[in-house]
């Protein structure tokens, strides 16, 4: 924004050397709202580092126990998909031999 606002005062200078007014006092105007804007925005950034930054960091400790619980979550998952994928594999390849001998099951 400052090279912007540098760029409309080179335009106004030239406006002003050719005695062009009106264009010369509008680009002053639009350099010094470039300006402002950049100068805006890096007080901004400032602040955000100063306040938001530090507030951040807290709740980055908060989250890691989240984030321990969601790996153990995630590991207990993947655990049990592999183990009902072995069932239902089992299960299917009983099933295929038809030999109810071998189902395990001790009914009447």
């Amino acid at each position: 924004m400052h090279t912007l606002g540098e760029h409309l005062e080179k335009l106004g200078n030239i406006n002003y050397m050719i005695r062009v007014d009106r264009l010369h006092e509008l680009y002053a105007w639009l350099s010094k709202m470039a300006t402002g804007t950049g100068n805006h925005i890096a007080n901004l950034g400032d602040l955000f580092k100063v306040y938001l930054g530090s507030h951040l960091k807290y709740h980055m400790a908060e989250h890691e126990s989240f984030r321990e619980l969601q790996a153990l979550r995630e590991q207990v998952k993947q655990n049990f998909i592999k183990k009902e994928r072995y069932l239902i594999e089992r299960k299917e390849k009983l099933f295929k031999s038809q030999d109810i001998s071998r189902w395990g099951f001790e009914g009447a």
